[in-house]
This record gives C-alpha cells, structure tokens and sequence, in this order.
C-alpha cells in the first residue's frame, strides 16, 4: 500500500458545488490514524444486523437519494482528484442522485470512521479501505456481503481482476468488497550518478539478485560515500510491506499456509529473505537510525543524495517527478537467487458497510466508478483490472526517460498479500520488531524467523 500523508482533507469538484456538500469526519474519540496499507489492526465489535437497506440515518425516499461515501487520497494528485470529481459529477448528471464525499489521506481514520459510524447506526454507504482491514472488518460484522452484485456487475467482471486481489475480502464462500486499486511495492529507486561513480553503466543497473545488489551498493558506499540502501524499519506497515517485497520474489505468495494453519516465515524463503536484511546490516549498507525510518524517510534521503537506492511502490515516480527535477532510475526489485520478478500487493477496494442504506443506488455508484473511463483517469495507484493496468502504465518513464512499465506491470501482476487473515495485523507488528531485531544486530535472520514464526502461530 501507499505512503500516506498525516493529514486528512475533503476537497470540492470545480464544478456542480451547490449540489454537493462534504460531510464532516464522522466517528468516536480516539480515532487512530494509521498510514499505510494495514488499516486497523484492533477491529472489535460489530454493530448493524443484516439488513435490507432501510435503516440508516441518511435514507431516502423517491428519486431523492443522497449516497455518502469516503475516498482514500493520499496518493491522488491534482489530476486524478479531479478525474474523480467528474467521474461523480457524471454519476449525478445520469441518476439525479447526490453524492456527498469525504476524502482522506489516511486508510487507518477511514476504517475507524466506518466502523464507529456502523456502531453508531450512522452508516455512509460506500468505504473506501484498505486491503489489510478486510479481514478484520468481515470477521466483526462491519461489512455487508456482496457476492451475487459482484458476480452480477454489468460495468466489469471478476476475471478483469488481477490474480488473489478477491481472495483479500472473501470469507466462508462470500465476498464483501470489490477491488479497485493495486498497492503494489516492489520497484527499485535508484541514482544513477552515484552508480556511475562507482564504476558502473547508469543506463544497465546490472544486479538482479539480492547479493549482486548488495556487491553493487558496498562499491557505491566505498566510492560515494553514502549509507547506501534504504530498508524501512519504522512501523509495520512500511516495515511489512516493503520485507515481503522482497520475500515474495522467491515464489511464494504468503507467509501463511494454503489452510491459513501455519506459517513458512521459519522455513528456507523466510530465512532467506530476512539473512537478506541481516546482510546488509552486517556489512554497514543501512542508513543511521534506520529503525525509526519509513517510505518518506527513505523518499526524503534519496532526494536529499543520502542513500543511493531503496525499494518501493511506483507511485514514488510521480511524487519525485513533482517534487525535484532529480534524475533517477528505476528497475526491478532485486531477487531471491532463482527467483522472479515480484513484490508486495495490496490494494483498494470498495466497501458497503453492515446497514448501509440504499445498498441498490450505491452499487449503481460503485459500478459506474469501477468503468475504465472514470478508473483510468481516478487511479492513484495501479487499477485492479487487467486491462486496466497495462493502459496506467503504458508509457510510464522514470526520472531517465526510460519507459519502465513492462518492470511494473509484471511485478504487479506477480505480487500478492501475505497475510489474508483476521489477525493481520498484529502478525505484521511481530514482523516489524524481529526485523527490527536484525536490523540492530541482535538478532540472525534464522533468529529472528523463528521467533516471528512462533509469535504468528499464536495468533492463528
């Protein structure tokens, strides 16, 4: 999932303003922001009953439909904030319907907002969350199901997603949202100044496998004198996200077994990835304080010449490009031995919370946002359809010039989520405090893999 912002906006269409209005942030005191792509890792509680769409606060009668909806922003830019506006504008022109929209730059207050709102009887009617709260949010009754609208839908098809994406929201047989971006991690950001320097082609970044890579950073510390690769140490969202990128380039595609009984994290791929993360301790290629840092402290230290390349999702190409006129390189995520092109995959999806009113205009809604018209221009992050995804990327260059989007829409396509369980969440902060571990030398990558795998059994 993305890097998000701290801070959480609500932003109006150019035009249609008076038809319009923004709604408050709703929900309870103690509303935890959470950036990243994890959510809510304490769901509890699940209010609302099974409902035919007639109780909430904002029902209506006749043509008079108001649908309310929050939308993730964080990595929007100006362009895409407006394609979304007049993709909803659209939607109002053709139902006479309005739609009142929150935006956030934060996944964690939405998925609080949606829950403290289904508690309180006070349901919006579309949520916009994160793939890390599906879960969670199922198991506690937060979400209405809606397998036979998905497999219904008149806009897209199930086979338009990319592989494993409704397995993230689908529980007992029944599906509960509707995929609609790819939080994909995997790429690799690099300088190519500083490769120069240390005697290599800046336009070939030849250093496939982790070892090569690491061999090609030590030289680039030894030439330039930078700490040189960038490992997010900070929370268990960053922290997570961008380990298992590169723990899924060795074929797996979960940390967990196909029964979601037992964990592989202590077998040879885990141990694997994480003597990756002990390498690179080891030989003294991280950045001080590395611990305590995540994608923006990262982002913010390569701009700043300070690392020489670190690993991340694609939407970082778009943000340096706003940012600096820095030149830089992209290329694939550096691999497993024998491994494959792949990466970390999350996403967005489209929710109705548990005892949303008017559950029938909102799907008209959710449908009419999910046509590749609106989806291509809205998209912050790679759309979840397959068609989709090769037109988002088509052209995609990085700070080079290169075209670089046979590297994302492969990786995209390879990557998956690790961990499509209740508990997620508290899996992913053991994850972040073993890494941590190695990070800070107390710890083997066999170590810490043991450790971890015996903490995530507990919570299965």
């Amino acid at each position: 999932m993305p890097d998000n912002g701290s801070r959480s906006y609500r932003s109006k269409s150019s035009t249609n303003i008076r038809r319009r209005r923004f709604i408050q942030a709703a929900g309870a005191s103690g509303v935890v922001a959470l950036a990243g792509c994890n959510g809510n890792e304490n769901s509890s509680g699940g209010g609302g009953s099974d409902s035919d769409g007639s109780n909430g606060a904002n029902t209506n009668s006749g043509d008079n439909v108001t649908l309310e909806m929050m939308w993730f922003s964080g990595q929007a830019t100006e362009e895409q904030l407006q394609a979304f506006d007049d993709a909803i504008e659209a939607f109002e022109d053709n139902t006479g319907y309005t739609v009142e929209v929150t935006k956030s730059g934060q996944v964690g207050q939405i998925v609080n907002q949606t829950q403290s709102a289904v508690q309180a009887g006070e349901q919006m009617n579309v949520s916009t969350i994160p793939a890390g709260a599906c879960q969670p949010m199922i198991a506690n009754n937060f979400l209405e199901p809606i397998g036979d609208r998905l497999s219904s839908a008149e806009t897209f098809s199930q086979s338009d997603f990319t592989r494993g994406k409704l397995s993230i929201a689908s529980r007992d047989g029944s599906s509960y949202a509707v995929p609609v971006m790819s939080g994909h991690w995997g790429s690799l950001f690099y300088n190519p100044s500083m490769l120069e320097q240390a005697g290599y082609d800046p336009e070939d970044p030849n250093f496939e496998t982790w070892p090569e890579f690491l061999d090609v950073a030590e030289d680039v510390k030894n030439e330039v004198g930078v700490q040189p690769v960038g490992m997010a140490g900070a929370d268990h969202i960053h922290n997570s996200v961008q380990w298992t990128g590169f723990y899924m380039t060795t074929g797996e595609d979960s940390w967990l077994t196909e029964d979601k009984g037992d964990t592989v994290l202590d077998q040879d791929p885990g141990v694997r990835t994480a003597e990756f993360t002990e390498a690179a301790a080891s030989r003294d290629l991280l950045p001080q304080g590395v611990v305590n840092m995540n994608a923006s402290n990262l982002r913010e230290l390569f701009i700043n010449e300070q690392i020489f390349a670190y690993q991340v999702g694609g939407f970082d190409n778009s943000i340096i490009k706003e940012q600096t006129d820095m030149e830089f390189g992209i290329t694939w995520n550096p691999q497993a031995p024998d491994g494959e092109a792949a990466g970390f995959s999350g996403g967005l999806f489209y929710t109705i919370p548990r005892g949303a009113p008017n559950q029938e205009e909102t799907w008209q809604l959710i449908e009419h946002l999910m046509r590749l018209e609106y989806l291509n221009g809205y998209a912050q992050l790679p759309p979840i359809r397959q068609n989709g995804l090769e037109s988002f990327f088509e052209g995609t260059t990085d700070g080079m010039g290169r075209d670089v989007s046979e590297i994302f829409i492969t990786e995209v396509q390879n990557s998956s989520f690790p961990t499509i369980h209740q508990n997620q969440g508290q899996m992913w902060s053991a994850q972040r405090s073993e890494i941590q571990e190695i990070m800070l030398g107390r710890k083997t990558g066999e170590e810490a893999m043991g450790d971890l795998a015996g903490r995530v059994r507990e919570l299965l």
